[in-house]
């Protein structure tokens, strides 16, 4: 018997990978360990997204629909994506404390 073929991961654009990126740098001067941490947190996020892609919630202060939002577990960064490309697309890896609002604005023009 075959076993069950798991759904691909959500798949990273360049600027969620950039913001991610500049996150983990940030964090690696003064903790290396922790920044390990952050990118295993968006890859497990990537692979669950991938998996079951309305786990997010729909923020419509920030963005609207379809785009959802994710929290990574032990940071305060939230993944932003979108659960109708298959697989999803995480669109952007923004801290908690930021102005999501400004920075996702033009959110549903970037992505068509």
């Amino acid at each position: 018997m075959t076993p069950a073929r798991r759904p691909p991961a959500a798949t990273f654009t360049r600027e969620a990978l950039a913001d991610l990126r500049h996150a983990v740098g940030w964090i690696a001067r003064e903790d290396p360990a922790t920044a390990d941490g952050l990118r295993i947190a968006a890859n497990e996020a990537a692979r669950a997204i991938g998996e079951h892609p309305m786990i997010g919630a729909v923020r419509t202060e920030f963005a609207p629909e379809p785009f959802r939002f994710v929290v990574l577990r032990r940071f305060p960064y939230l993944v932003v994506y979108a659960p109708d490309r298959q697989p999803p697309r995480i669109l952007r890896v923004l801290h908690a404390s930021q102005d999501l609002a400004a920075l996702l604005a033009s959110l549903s023009d970037d992505y068509q």
